[in-house]
């Protein structure tokens, strides 16, 4: 009896709000060899695509959206993590990972910077900024 009682109460239950994977951004990045098409949801090197994993992507997005200043680890949480709760370390393999797919060296960044305690920022100088519409052309020459 008790089972049933607990199966009904989980189907009463809100639903945990869905993600939302609009762009953060309707512009995409040059930088490098690299496109960032949020529009198309694409890394591309040259002309190969870059598998990445979508909140990595998301993630990479909001820091070239925002590289002007250091995003907050707080901040990454609120928006790309809004509707699970993630540990410190899931953010720190989620940038490795982003690093590793542009080839960054963590100590000695082209792209994206730790700011100790605080968190991150994409340092990239070159970063050209163009509407995210029409066909993908390559990023440039490939590395």
């Amino acid at each position: 009896m008790a089972w049933a009682a607990c199966q009904a109460g989980a189907r009463d239950a809100p639903l945990a709000p869905v993600y939302d994977r609009r762009p953060v951004s309707s512009s995409r990045f040059r930088f490098g060899s690299f496109l960032v098409s949020p529009a198309h949801r694409a890394l591309r090197r040259g002309d190969a695509d870059v598998p990445i994993i979508p909140r990595y992507f998301d993630l990479l997005v909001l820091l070239l959206a925002h590289r002007h200043r250091v995003v907050t680890r707080q901040e990454i949480f609120d928006r790309v993590w809004v509707d699970v709760v993630v540990s410190d370390g899931a953010l720190s393999q989620a940038i490795r990972t982003i690093r590793r797919c542009l080839d960054d060296d963590p100590r000695e960044p082209r792209f994206i910077r730790t700011v100790s305690r605080q968190g991150y920022q994409f340092v990239a100088a070159d970063v050209q900024v163009e509407d995210d519409d029409g066909p993908l052309a390559p990023a440039g020459p490939s590395a």
